[in-house]
Formats: C-alpha cells, structure tokens, sequence
C-alpha cells in the first residue's frame, strides 16, 4: 500500500511491525546468528573509523547517566542498590575498617570488597586496603605471613 503522506506511512509500519513483532524478531534472531561474522566485522569496521564519534558519545553518556551506570554497577557486581551500599557507609561512619581513614581524608568513596569465590559482600573499604586483600588472593595464610614479615623486619 503506497502512501503520498509520510506520516500516514509511519503510522502505517508501526502498526505493520507491532502485528508482525514475533516473526519480525525471529527473523532477525536467524540472519543475526547466520551472519555472525560479517556483522562482527562491519561493527568493528564502524568502530575503527568512528573511534571519536564513539568517545565524544561514551563521555557524553557518563556524564548524563551516573546514576543509572553506578546503580547498575552495584546490582550487576554485588547485588546490591546503591541506597543499600549507602547505609552501609552510614553504619561504618564513613570509615575503612582496615586502615581507619575517613572518606573525607581519602577524596575518594570507598568500595565495596566482597568474597570473589562466594560473591558475598564483605564492607566498604578504602581503594588501597581493598586493592592490597586482591594482591594477596583474599588468603588469610598469606596475609598472616604478611603480617609477620613486618613484624619481623620493622
């Protein structure tokens, strides 16, 4: 059906598209894996020759979507919300339970540190204290001997 009005036409696909969405999308999910490659390729190709359209956009998108990106960090990473990870700093004061330092003194929030076998979330450390437990493999034998190194070599 040829339409003269554009917006008769649109209106005409949407509607086309809505009552055709099941074949439609399984459709597309069959060229999609029978063309794995040549849309890998033509998505690698695009980025390689749009590396600062892609930047630009990337920053602009951070900048406009904190909020949503650190929330989904937090339920992605550690299922948690950030209202959750929130309280958490509100019970600890702020304070890294390691090294004692504030948030304020450190410039920089602190993180949430959790089991990497179990994905249990532990508290909030500093950057430096939670780094320095993923150094040493989270192994309670190898921070033990940590702490009688120094001990030994004060």
């Amino acid at each position: 059906m040829a339409y003269k009005d554009l917006e008769k036409r649109k209106a005409y696909l949407e509607r086309w598209k809505e009552a055709n969405k099941k074949e439609r999308n399984e459709y597309f999910k069959q060229y999609r894996e029978a063309n794995k490659n040549k849309i890998k390729e033509a998505n690698h190709r695009w980025h390689e020759a749009n590396k600062q359209k892609q930047s630009e956009y990337n920053q602009r998108y951070y900048k406009n979507n904190k909020e949503k990106i650190r929330e989904a960090h937090y339920l992605t990473n550690y299922n948690i919300t950030v209202e959750e990870r929130n309280k958490m700093s509100e019970e600890q004061k702020g304070i890294c339970p390691l090294c004692l330092k504030h948030e304020s003194e450190l410039n920089k929030i602190l993180i949430v540190d959790h089991n990497h076998t179990t994905g249990k979330v532990r508290k909030l450390l500093c950057d430096s204290c939670n780094r320095g437990i993923g150094l040493l493999r989270e192994n309670v034998d190898i921070l033990k001997r940590a702490i009688e190194y120094l001990e030994e070599h004060k």
